[in-house]
């Protein structure tokens, strides 16, 4: 990774990333609190890139949720964790 390259965030919210892609002033929009607006900045200037992946592949639900044997199987396996049998 040269220092150029932007720092990537997974977001599995299409409208946030069309939110920050966008700088068009909505009056939906005016109650946005000031650090999302610096998200927004970041993107702009390329120093963030905002990538979508599906809610059914966010992976870190591994984590912050209870998950069914297949999902926990399939999270599990990405991030290279085994399972084993004591």
């Amino acid at each position: 990774m040269h220092v150029s390259d932007p720092t990537t965030i997974y977001c599995n919210n299409l409208n946030s990333i069309q939110l920050a892609k966008n700088p068009v002033f909505n009056a939906r929009i005016k109650h946005i609190e000031v650090h999302y607006h610096v998200v927004r900045k970041r993107v702009l200037s390329s120093e963030v890139e905002l990538v979508y992946v599906p809610t059914d592949r966010q992976t870190i639900d591994l984590f912050t949720k209870p998950l069914g044997l297949d999902k926990l199987q399939q999270f599990s396996s990405a991030l290279g964790l085994w399972h084993l049998d004591m």
